[in-house]
């Protein structure tokens, strides 16, 4: 997805997805009906958004005439 894109999660369990989405530099919604899976998915985020952020790399823009051999 751009970078400007918000990824949303609706069956977010521990996180992963959110994470994975900070980490790409795109915002992120995520629901949990289970509280035990959403404490520990809002404490690994957490957890992410405390480390230093590492420089966003950008895919390069492929051209269609690059994916035909």
């Amino acid at each position: 997805t751009p970078v400007e894109s918000i990824i949303l999660d609706p069956f977010m369990g521990s996180g992963t997805t959110l994470i994975a989405a900070i980490r790409t530099g795109r915002r992120a919604i995520g629901l949990e009906i289970d509280e035990r899976h959403f404490r520990t998915a809002v404490e690994r985020v957490k957890r992410e958004l405390a480390q230093p952020m590492l420089p966003v790399m950008t895919p390069q823009k492929v051209e269609q005439q690059d994916l035909i051999a």
